[in-house]
């Protein structure tokens, strides 16, 4: 347990070293969620739900991105590179270094939600009390360990670093645009599809507004939990550019 605590640390420095990927999780979640709802600040100030309903869209993007690039990323990476096949190809080891990683991103996952947090209800709601704000973190943190350990399973297939991201980038985007679209309109056929959209269920549970799709959740969560223990039995130790 030392030891992967010790890991998990050197792991968060490496990621701090990379200015794009906190700039993207940590700065801009924050300047475009005061950007776009500048004008409504009057609106948070008079109900303070729809401060947290927003809100919790945002913090679902958060997690989603670190889930996918600060963690799912990280360990085809770290496999396309030789590290695992290398330092880590004994099953104990690999699961030690799979922990420390998971423990690394999700640190800074739940520091990216906290920055995010503390910025947006300053500029909007000062007055706000520590309950709601705290009930939004526990879900936010419960929402992007359930989406990292969902990610666990690119690791199973046979994907290059390169290939990878670009899947993740280009599965991402749909995801975002159909669950924020489902915020500007009601249409019946775009509600059934995000049923299975990951980022509109997480924002849902995280902004708290799950009635309609109470077994969503569930759902996502047992889909999700597979598919993490089907990545850690079929962890792929070699580079895919490798035939050896």
């Amino acid at each position: 347990m030392l030891a992967t605590l010790k890991l998990s640390l050197i792991l968060i420095r490496e990621q701090c070293r990379e200015p794009v990927g906190i700039f993207w999780a940590l700065i801009a979640p924050a300047g475009f969620f005061c950007f776009a709802n500048w004008s409504d600040r009057n609106i948070f100030l008079e109900e303070g739900g729809a401060f947290l309903l927003r809100a919790g869209w945002y913090l679902a993007y958060i997690g989603l991105m670190t889930a996918l690039f600060g963690f799912g990323l990280y360990l085809i990476g770290r496999r396309e590179s030789g590290f695992i096949r290398t330092f880590a190809y004994a099953s104990r080891s690999r699961m030690q270094f799979i922990g420390a990683q998971f423990l690394a991103s999700l640190t800074l996952s739940i520091l990216y939600g906290l920055f995010f947090m503390l910025v947006t209800s300053l500029a909007f709601q000062p007055n706000i009390s520590s309950a709601p704000l705290f009930a939004l973190l526990i879900r936010f943190i419960c929402t992007t360990m359930i989406l990292m350990v969902g990610c666990v399973t690119f690791s199973a297939l046979p994907l290059t670093f390169q290939t990878a991201s670009s899947l993740m980038s280009i599965l991402s985007m749909p995801l975002i645009m159909l669950g924020l679209a489902s915020t500007r309109t009601d249409a019946v056929a775009l509600h059934w599809i995000n049923f299975v959209n990951p980022y509109f269920v997480a924002g849902e549970f995280i902004s708290g507004g799950v009635t309609d799709f109470s077994v969503a959740p569930i759902l996502h969560f047992v889909l999700l939990l597979a598919l993490g223990i089907y990545g850690l039995l079929c962890f792929k130790i070699n580079p895919i550019w490798s035939r050896y």
